[in-house]
């Protein structure tokens, strides 16, 4: 880059100086290094099968018996009842969650020493001539 100015010269007259920079000796360049990295990683996960079993059982009986007279005969009645009633239900939940979190802590490192000198030599290209 190219830059003009005025200032005084060596003889004390105002002149107008142009100075020639090299772009990389005047831009700064990040030099980033990550220090430490946390992953928190969290998951969390659910099944669950519930199985109801309802049964139910019932058993009844009854004896009836009578007697009339001498010369009757003698009756008797008998009943009985059985009865099972079973219910199952089923049911299944599946849940699933995740969370994931990232920390990195990056500073600004060091210049690399093939880089610094580049820039002595871009330092020394840096001509100033009046105009």
């Amino acid at each position: 880059m190219t830059f003009d100015y005025t200032r005084l010269d060596e003889t004390g007259a105002e002149a107008t100086f142009s100075v020639t920079v090299p772009v990389l000796a005047i831009v700064p360049i990040p030099y980033i290094r990550i220090d430490h990295c946390d992953i928190n990683f969290t998951a969390k996960i659910t099944d669950m099968d519930t199985t109801d079993v309802k049964t139910a059982i019932s058993v009844g009986a009854e004896v009836k018996g009578s007697y009339s007279s001498w010369l009757s005969p003698v009756s008797v009645e008998f009943r009985a009842s059985f009865s099972y009633n079973r219910n199952v239900s089923s049911t299944s939940k599946f849940e699933k969650e995740y969370q994931m979190t990232v920390n990195v802590h990056a500073v600004q490192d060091d210049m690399p020493g093939g880089l610094s000198k580049v820039l002595q030599l871009m330092d020394k290209a840096i001509t100033e001539t009046k105009k």
